[in-house]
């Protein structure tokens, strides 16, 4: 009997696995809705009879007082029933879970990920570009050599360094 109650708990997380990335497809190329804009699926927890499923979601960028967030798990709320049913065959499920969305409480944290991920994308872009290693030597099979032994190459194994005659 143990094994089965572990069995379903398995089966519940791999099921939510799957809403999540399934969901996030379905945001990011089917639903071109503007209050949807921004919302990343960050978990998905089943109930172990998987007929409820509580999605949290954050919204990445900017939003001052948290408007844009309510409107899209208004919107989410709106659009559950409409997600299920896509949702069930994609899975491969007779019937797909009821979908329960909820902004994620880890969301500060994921705002603050973001907004330092942008900043180091724009130093990247501000940084000049590294050196170019001299192709001299890469040409020649020398990468790594020092100026001082740049004429040599590299001996078989077993045989001292000799100089490169031409």
């Amino acid at each position: 009997m143990a094994v089965k109650k572990a069995e379903t708990g398995h089966r519940a997380a791999r099921v939510g696995a799957r809403i999540t990335q399934e969901l996030a497809v379905m945001l990011s190329q089917e639903f071109r809705d503007p209050r949807l804009e921004g919302v990343v699926i960050t978990a998905t927890k089943v109930s172990e009879d998987v007929s409820q499923a509580q999605v949290g979601f954050v919204l990445m960028g900017d939003d001052p007082g948290g408007i844009r967030a309510k409107v899209a798990g208004r919107r989410l709320d709106k659009l559950a029933s409409m997600i299920r049913s896509r949702l069930a065959p994609r899975l491969g499920l007779r019937h797909a879970p009821e979908l329960h969305f909820s902004l994620d409480a880890n969301r500060d944290d994921l705002v603050r990920l973001d907004a330092l991920l942008r900043e180091v994308g724009e130093e990247l872009k501000a940084a000049p570009a590294r050196p170019e290693r001299r192709p001299e030597a890469r040409r020649a099979g020398l990468s790594g050599a020092s100026p001082a032994t740049a004429h040599r190459r590299r001996a078989p194994r077993g045989q001292a360094a000799r100089p490169d005659f031409p």
